[in-house]
Protein backbone atom coordinates (compact mmCIF):
# COMPACT_ATOMS: atom_id res chain seq x y z
CA UNK A 1 0.00 0.00 0.00
CA UNK A 2 0.99 3.36 -0.93
CA UNK A 3 1.25 6.18 1.45
CA UNK A 4 0.22 9.36 0.89
CA UNK A 5 2.65 12.24 1.68
CA UNK A 6 0.79 14.96 3.89
CA UNK A 7 0.69 17.77 0.82
CA UNK A 8 -1.21 15.21 -1.56
CA UNK A 9 -3.52 14.20 1.84
CA UNK A 10 -4.56 17.98 2.17
CA UNK A 11 -5.21 18.79 -1.46
CA UNK A 12 -7.55 15.40 -1.77
CA UNK A 13 -9.68 16.28 1.24
CA UNK A 14 -10.06 19.62 0.27
CA UNK A 15 -13.64 21.57 -1.29
CA UNK A 16 -13.82 24.93 -2.65
CA UNK A 17 -16.55 26.97 -1.36
CA UNK A 18 -18.56 29.13 -3.26
CA UNK A 19 -22.13 30.98 -2.83
CA UNK A 20 -24.67 28.51 -5.06
CA UNK A 21 -28.35 29.50 -5.70
CA UNK A 22 -30.46 26.97 -7.44
CA UNK A 23 -33.70 27.68 -9.65
CA UNK A 24 -35.85 26.27 -11.47
CA UNK A 25 -35.98 26.60 -15.28
CA UNK A 26 -39.37 27.78 -16.27
CA UNK A 27 -39.54 25.85 -20.02
CA UNK A 28 -38.00 22.73 -18.98
CA UNK A 29 -38.60 22.43 -15.33
CA UNK A 30 -34.41 21.74 -14.94
CA UNK A 31 -32.73 22.79 -11.60
CA UNK A 32 -29.90 24.71 -12.14
CA UNK A 33 -26.98 26.06 -10.34
CA UNK A 34 -25.93 29.09 -10.20
CA UNK A 35 -22.81 30.72 -9.36
CA UNK A 36 -23.47 34.51 -9.02
CA UNK A 37 -19.87 34.98 -7.85
CA UNK A 38 -17.92 33.68 -10.50
CA UNK A 39 -18.10 35.32 -13.64
CA UNK A 40 -18.08 33.28 -16.77
CA UNK A 41 -17.72 35.50 -19.88
CA UNK A 42 -15.50 38.46 -20.87
CA UNK A 43 -17.30 41.43 -20.17
CA UNK A 44 -18.37 40.71 -16.64
CA UNK A 45 -21.68 39.94 -17.48
CA UNK A 46 -22.44 36.13 -17.26
CA UNK A 47 -21.64 33.98 -14.42
CA UNK A 48 -21.24 30.17 -13.93
CA UNK A 49 -24.27 27.84 -13.78
CA UNK A 50 -24.34 24.11 -13.85
CA UNK A 51 -27.05 21.26 -14.17
CA UNK A 52 -27.04 17.59 -14.54
CA UNK A 53 -26.97 17.55 -18.64
CA UNK A 54 -24.24 20.18 -19.68
CA UNK A 55 -22.88 20.49 -16.78
CA UNK A 56 -20.65 23.73 -15.94
CA UNK A 57 -21.94 26.31 -18.54
CA UNK A 58 -21.85 30.30 -18.46
CA UNK A 59 -25.54 31.92 -17.84
CA UNK A 60 -27.14 35.78 -17.04
CA UNK A 61 -28.05 36.54 -13.77
CA UNK A 62 -31.05 38.17 -15.01
CA UNK A 63 -32.05 34.93 -16.35
CA UNK A 64 -31.42 33.32 -12.86
CA UNK A 65 -34.05 35.46 -11.54
CA UNK A 66 -36.79 35.09 -13.37
CA UNK A 67 -36.89 31.57 -12.79
CA UNK A 68 -38.64 29.50 -10.57
CA UNK A 69 -37.13 29.03 -7.34
CA UNK A 70 -37.25 24.67 -6.47
CA UNK A 71 -38.60 22.68 -3.49
CA UNK A 72 -35.44 20.84 -1.39
CA UNK A 73 -36.37 18.08 -3.07
CA UNK A 74 -35.68 19.35 -6.05
CA UNK A 75 -32.43 20.44 -5.55
CA UNK A 76 -31.31 17.44 -3.42
CA UNK A 77 -29.79 15.66 -6.24
CA UNK A 78 -27.53 18.61 -8.01
CA UNK A 79 -26.88 19.39 -4.80
CA UNK A 80 -25.14 16.13 -3.59
CA UNK A 81 -24.05 16.13 -7.79
CA UNK A 82 -21.89 19.46 -6.97
CA UNK A 83 -20.30 18.18 -3.24
CA UNK A 84 -19.40 14.92 -5.07
CA UNK A 85 -17.29 16.62 -7.30
CA UNK A 86 -15.72 19.10 -5.19
CA UNK A 87 -17.86 22.25 -3.72
CA UNK A 88 -18.59 23.31 -0.58
CA UNK A 89 -21.63 25.20 -1.28
CA UNK A 90 -23.05 27.98 0.84
CA UNK A 91 -26.61 28.46 -0.05
CA UNK A 92 -27.98 31.69 -1.51
CA UNK A 93 -31.06 33.14 -2.88
CA UNK A 94 -30.90 35.52 -5.77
Amino acid sequence: MELLDKDKEKKMSEKETVKVAFVKDKDNNEIVAVFPEIEWSHFGKDVQMYAHFGQHSEGSLDWAREQEKPSADEIVDLYNELRDIGYDIIMVTL
